[in-house]
């Protein structure tokens, strides 16, 4: 503990600039003035970070660590935190901070965590209030804290879904922008909406969770049970035998409805195409894609956008 504290108080003693984030990025060439109520910035280095009042923010460190000023406390990466007030980086730290508004979800959610009544029983709605609680539960209050502590196949992912979320927040490159960063925000909540415990918390993880671990991460990819044998030393045989009787489903069973849970959540609150949607969870053409979502949903994802895509996009 003592160590903690030396450290915190030499970078407090160390003049850095400071980071001051709002959940607010403005339209350019693509309606210009516009205002998405999410922000993405890297860190990289010592810097003070700041979440500006009353907004909720994330903090994702790859490496290093990071102290919140208000009570000391040292947070060593890999991790992904909610955030709010001051927070310091070591020099060798790097990391994405956001800023963002629950309404980046749903427009229910403007007056976070008060909800109209006559909504709190709809179900589709219920399923975007799930999503947000995973990072931000509503009874805990814009100062409280939650930490994920990431494995080092889970904090890659997620680099790559904040990579793609600040290269679209920036370069603006075509009128999708806000639905596409808004996406890869999506799927970072979906990633925790139904995360097990981390496999860093098992000191000896069997085959079969790293398995799981893996297709949780690495779903978007192509993938086959011959490539998963040769990566994970096994036969097919064995990995299939020994994911059934752990997970109560078959290895490609489980990769498609990951796949499908997925592009349900991208059906539901963007505008993307079917067919973009498809690709980024992982399908190699559009027919897959459909018999797939098809089987699973037994509707069509076309039949599913009209019958459930309600959510009031902001």
């Amino acid at each position: 503990m003592a160590n903690t504290q030396e450290k915190f108080d030499n970078m407090q003693e160390v003049f850095l600039p400071t980071l001051n984030l709002a959940p607010e990025q403005i339209g350019r060439n693509f309606y210009p003035g516009y205002r998405a109520p999410f922000a993405i910035q890297p860190i990289s280095g010592a810097i003070r970070l700041k979440i500006s009042p009353g907004s909720n923010g994330l903090l994702f460190a790859i490496s290093g660590s990071l102290c919140n000023e208000a009570d000391g406390t040292l947070i060593s990466a890999p991790f992904l935190t909610t955030a709010s007030g001051s927070w310091v980086s070591s020099p060798d730290a790097q990391g994405w901070i956001g800023a963002f508004h629950p309404k980046v979800i749903n427009q229910e959610f403007a007056n976070w965590p008060i909800m109209s009544p006559a909504k709190r029983d709809d179900p589709l709605l219920k399923q975007d209030q799930e999503l947000l609680e995973s990072i931000l539960p509503p009874d805990s209050g814009k100062s409280a804290t939650i930490c994920y502590f990431l494995s080092q196949e889970e904090a890659i992912y997620l680099n790559r879904l904040f990579s793609g979320m600040i290269d679209l927040l920036e370069n603006q490159n075509d009128a999708y922008w806000p639905c596409r960063s808004r996406s890869f925000f999506l799927e970072v909540l979906y990633f925790f909406w139904k995360r097990p415990t981390p496999l860093m918390q098992n000191l000896c993880p069997s085959r079969t969770q790293l398995v799981h671990e893996w297709l949780r991460t690495h779903y978007p990819q192509k993938i086959t049970i011959a490539g998963l044998t040769n990566q994970f030393g096994t036969n097919r045989t064995s990995l299939q035998e020994q994911f059934k009787k752990r997970y109560s489903t078959s290895v490609m069973d489980f990769l498609g409805e990951i796949r499908t849970e997925a592009a349900c959540i991208l059906i539901r609150n963007t505008e993307l195409s079917l067919a973009e949607i498809g690709n980024r969870v992982g399908f190699s053409d559009y027919s897959s894609f459909y018999r797939e979502f098809r089987r699973r949903r037994l509707m069509t994802p076309q039949q599913f956008r009209k019958t459930m895509a309600n959510a009031q996009i902001y």
